[in-house]
């Protein structure tokens, strides 16, 4: 079998991690690609915003702006732990073009996630005191009870009241009626 072509693509493989920000033009897409990627937090991919939305506007490149659009979805979801998919779709269902919008909602996704990880460990707390107090029967009847429970203050209370009650069934009791 003879090749009658083999073609040859050249590349230029680049680390971005390991840029240094301080050698790089300020305003070219390889420097913004390094800046986001390289942020640690998102304070710092904020203050990047407003210099890339500057930019892109000026090079009126439509293509661009979405490429870049994509790609810090990326980067937010991978800070604030959430799917990448799932924050994409959020992001389409929800008003287009502005991505300091993009900064303020992931943020509110972050700390969403961050709440809702709190409320589960305190949940959990107070099964594993309950399952110590009255026996692990007792605490898998109050998990249900304790899923819809979503107010600090009321898991803060039913914790309090573990200790208050003498049997297992007057403390479900009471967290029923409350």
């Amino acid at each position: 079998m003879t090749w009658q072509s083999v073609p040859r693509h050249r590349y230029l493989l680049i680390d971005i991690q390991a840029l240094d920000l301080s050698r790089l033009p300020p305003e070219n897409a390889l420097s913004m690609l390094a800046r986001f990627e390289q942020a640690g937090t998102p304070e710092q991919v904020e203050a990047m915003v407003a210099p890339l939305v500057d930019w892109l506007e000026q090079t009126g490149d439509l293509e661009l702006w979405k490429r870049f659009g994509a790609w810090i979805t990326l980067v937010v979801a991978q800070q604030v732990g959430a799917d990448e998919g799932d924050l994409e779709l959020r992001l389409r269902k929800e008003e287009e073009g502005k991505m300091t919008t993009l900064i303020e909602r992931s943020r509110k996704w972050g700390e969403e996630l961050n709440q809702q990880r709190i409320e589960k460990g305190e949940r959990d707390l107070v099964l594993r005191l309950v399952a110590r107090r009255f026996g692990p029967g007792t605490a898998d009847n109050l998990a249900p009870l304790l899923t819809n429970a979503s107010d600090p203050d009321r898991i803060t209370a039913i914790a309090a009241k573990v200790f208050e009650f003498e049997t297992a069934e007057e403390f479900v009791e009471w967290v029923r009626g409350t």
